[in-house]
């Protein structure tokens, strides 16, 4: 599969985007570059510090190449957050959840992982006006440190992808099988199957990469 590509490179897979995506930037639904700089080290430490999480390497190394991209390019036309807007939206959520005065994160059905607010353990890696994917570093017992939580809707998330280059493999290879196509509708890719949901679509197809 020609996405098989290590995480510092990640990002040159989008360049190869499969002709229905192409429109997006063509036809001007992109209207910034594809991908930011760099990502910012001092930022990234910040981020570190503030969160208590330790950033994982994959991520580490793809941000060494592009910061991010405010393009919708993900499911549910979700963007790839830079560090900065990594901060920002911990943040917000951290001030938020101390308005909670001790609310309690409870286990979901599948003792993967925490329901919110988990805010301590969680790091926004991607999102939309409504939502956002994150990477989860306090799971449940049937669960993995850094897993991938995607949102089902404004409540339930469920596990998609071990890390985040498991979960940009998982994106592009079905891309690359035709499961998801742009939609100009809607801006950005959704799945081809009707009876089919993102959460499908990307636990579908090869081993995880961790």
């Amino acid at each position: 599969m020609r996405w098989r590509l290590s995480p510092p490179v990640l990002s040159a897979g989008w360049l190869c985007l499969p002709p229905s995506y192409r429109p997006a930037v063509v036809d001007g639904w992109v209207s910034r570059p594809l991908f930011e700089p760099p990502g910012d080290d001092a930022v990234a430490r910040v981020l570190e510090s503030e969160s208590g999480v330790t950033l994982p390497m994959d991520l580490r190394a793809l941000y060494a190449v592009q910061g991010g991209s405010y393009a919708p390019l993900l499911p549910y036309g979700m963007s790839l957050l830079p560090y900065e807007a990594m901060l920002t939206c911990w943040r917000y959520w951290a001030a938020s959840i101390a308005q909670l005065q001790g609310g309690t994160p409870q286990l979901v059905d599948a003792d993967t992982h925490y329901d919110w607010p988990a805010i301590g353990s969680w790091l926004p890696v991607a999102e939309n006006d409504d939502s956002s994917i994150v990477l989860d570093f306090q799971p449940g017992p049937q669960g993995t440190v850094g897993q991938v939580l995607l949102p089902l809707d404004e409540v339930d998330r469920v596990v998609v992808a071990l890390s985040l280059t498991d979960l940009l493999h998982r994106w592009l290879a079905a891309l690359d099988r035709g499961d998801v196509r742009f939609d100009p509708n809607y801006g950005y890719a959704v799945p081809v199957d009707p009876g089919a949901d993102y959460a499908d679509v990307l636990r579908s197809g090869d081993e995880p990469v961790p």
